[in-house]
């Protein structure tokens, strides 16, 4: 229950950003947002923000949306797994866990937790939680115009 709820509130909140995008960069696309919406809303920017546009779609289209295959997990790709996995629970198909992990704690114990292709559900949504910072890191300087900067804010950090 707990990991279904994480893949609704982790795709919320990528259509939330897709659409924060939208409205940042004035697109015209008001409503609901779809993967499809989203690069479409993108080639309808003008300038002065044809540029950022341009970055930004590029980014969603090689690091979040970077492979539409379910097995290949790697760190480009993590926006077409959630929205698979959420697709999936949304419309009442169950995922269907197994015990099959090869992860282990401290090189002994092997967790039989639930797992998902072989990776821990735990694990997966840490997958998801990094892709999702990778993306606010890498996509806030093209939106603002502004070096990432880690840290808490402070007086002259920008």
């Amino acid at each position: 229950l707990s990991f279904e709820e994480f893949l609704f509130i982790a795709r919320s909140f990528l259509d939330f950003y897709m659409l924060y995008i939208c409205i940042f960069i004035p697109t015209g696309h008001r409503g609901k947002i779809s993967r499809k919406i989203f690069f479409k809303a993108l080639t309808n920017v003008k300038e002065p923000y044809l540029e950022k546009a341009e970055a930004i779609s590029a980014y969603f289209d090689t690091n979040v949306f970077g492979s539409s295959d379910f097995g290949d997990w790697n760190p480009k790709n993590w926006g077409t797994l959630l929205i698979s996995l959420r697709d999936k629970i949304a419309h009442r198909d169950i995922i269907r866990p197994s015990f099959d992990s090869d992860e282990t704690l401290a090189q002994d114990v092997l967790f039989n937790w639930p797992t998902l292709r072989g990776t821990t559900y735990e694990r997966f949504c840490q997958y998801i939680e990094n892709g999702i910072f990778t993306m606010l890191r890498d996509v806030s300087p093209i939106l603002y115009e502004l070096e990432w900067k880690a840290g808490r804010p402070r007086p002259g950090l920008w």
